[in-house]
């Protein structure tokens, strides 16, 4: 399970920290219809190197605060490298 906090409407879309314990996504497009879950599934995905449908969203389809589950035997440590703040 992957605990995120969902910026939509952002600049660009990036990991960008943590706040309130979970995973803070920036993604740059707005809450409606889905398109921001969506670009969501698209960066997990990118970032753990796994297809798209590998991802669902359990909780919070919307609200900021997501549960996503990832159908991945990836360890934990490999997941939180993948998902660590990439610096410029």
């Amino acid at each position: 399970m992957l605990e995120v906090h969902a910026q939509p409407g952002a600049r660009r879309t990036a990991i960008v920290g943590e706040h309130g314990g979970r995973l803070k996504i920036a993604v740059n497009v707005p809450p409606l219809e889905g398109r921001a879950n969506q670009a969501l599934i698209r960066l997990l995905s990118e970032r753990l190197e796994l297809p798209r449908r590998a991802l669902t969203l359990e909780a919070g389809d919307t609200s900021r605060d997501k549960r996503f589950f990832a159908a991945t035997e990836l360890a934990a440590d490999e997941i939180a490298r993948r998902l660590s703040v990439q610096q410029k």
